[in-house]
């Protein structure tokens, strides 16, 4: 059931086909935490267990080379290694966590004199990076059941089970769930990070709930409420989304943006844009960047401006609607002229699938409709435009 709810979850589906980096560095987490926690509740002849720290050592680094905000199951990882070698101290576990942690740093140390050439030179990069931490338990709406519950289920699991040895597995869920949401300002992508976290703690709280001798029927059936509150949750958002991606198919066709772009941006030209548009205008033989990503606007405009010297904005209604301040800022700074808008023909409305999208927040339909702006640069007038053949 718990794989259930998992598999129907609309932030999994959708990374599945962003193409965004947190399943790829979800991988190599889950498979380090694997390996760590598999050492820690075997009796592993002491060599044997080195190298299985090592190794998960080596595929955590891989994780936070692939983004840093995994680094905050990093750090849930840590806790409990630290809580369970408090609890029983030994030698041999010590080791072990030193092992872990030498060779997570020693890889990580080596990318940052490979990419950096110092370390105080990555601290000032990512400083730039700042408005990502310090969430105060910052998430979206559609995740509120999915959280509601999980606080609910470990809850449980700490009254029912405090007397007992709780699983190493639970403890890391745990303990990451309450750092990710109180350190991650989390914007709806970076969710994905936390959710087998979250669906452990449902799941598990479930299963021992279940097997209280106690329980009647009828609770029984109440006790498993929580995760089929989720599967239908889920199902939900599953549904909404299959029936708003059948009936915008067309709209979502790239070949009619890929024509448009080439036939008003001529090749070799310096377009900004949202990514949407990348593979359009890079398929167009242009260059491309985007122009509300990274950095603040007025610096992002300035060097856009006077370095990187764009010639085209392909700015989407929707960003446009959302960020009016945005291309305004651009047009004070230069002479914009807009040559060409694109609009497809809008698909059938769902009202019901309106609503609740926008209640939620989510993006379940969009387009591709834009404007084109070419900048006039100094020096240059513009001639009557006409398409590129």
């Amino acid at each position: 059931m718990v794989v259930a709810a998992l598999a129907l979850d609309p932030l999994f589906n959708s990374h599945m086909h962003y193409g965004r980096m947190e399943p790829v560095t979800l991988f190599f987490a889950l498979t380090s935490i694997f390996v760590v926690l598999k050492a820690m509740s075997s009796s592993y002849r002491n060599s044997r267990s080195i190298l299985l720290y090592a190794l998960a050592g080596l595929l955590f680094s891989l994780a936070l080379l692939t983004t840093p905000r995994v680094g905050v199951l990093l750090l849930g990882l840590g806790i409990t290694q630290v809580y369970y070698l408090l609890k029983k101290p030994s030698n041999a576990r010590a080791l072990q966590l030193v092992v872990f942690s030498g060779s997570v740093v020693l890889v990580y140390v080596c990318w940052i004199f490979v990419a950096f050439g110092s370390l105080h030179n990555l601290v000032n990069y990512y400083l730039d990076f700042h408005g990502y931490i310090g969430g105060g338990f910052s998430f979206p709406k559609q995740q509120i059941p999915l959280i509601f519950i999980t606080t609910v289920s470990g809850i449980a699991w700490g009254l029912v089970s405090y007397k007992r040895r709780m699983p190493e597995l639970i403890v890391f869920s745990m303990v990451s769930a309450i750092l990710y949401y109180s350190l991650v300002h989390d914007t709806g992508t970076y969710s994905l990070l936390i959710l087998p976290a979250c669906y452990t703690i449902i799941g598990s709280s479930v299963a021992l709930l279940l097997k209280q001798r106690s329980l009647k029927s009828y609770s029984r059936l109440l006790v498993a409420a929580p995760i089929l509150t989720i599967v239908l949750f889920n199902l939900l958002f599953f549904t909404i989304k299959f029936f708003t991606i059948y009936n915008t198919l067309d709209s979502r066709d790239p070949k009619y943006i890929d024509a448009f772009i080439k036939s008003y941006i001529p090749p070799n030209s310096k377009v900004i844009g949202d990514e949407i548009y990348y593979y359009a205008v890079s398929s167009a033989n242009s260059d491309f960047q985007y122009i509300h990503l990274y950095k603040d606007d007025i610096s992002r405009e300035h060097y856009q401006r006077k370095i990187y010297g764009y010639d085209f904005i392909v700015m989407s209604h929707d960003l446009n609607r959302d960020r009016p301040e945005l291309l305004q800022l651009y047009q004070r700074n230069s002479d914009l002229v807009k040559i060409a808008e694109f609009t497809q023909l809008s698909d059938n409305n769902f009202p019901l699938i309106d609503k609740v999208s926008s209640f939620f927040r989510v993006t379940v339909r969009s387009s591709y409709d834009c404007t084109i702006y070419k900048r006039v640069k100094e020096g240059k007038r513009l001639r009557t435009y006409f398409p590129v053949e």
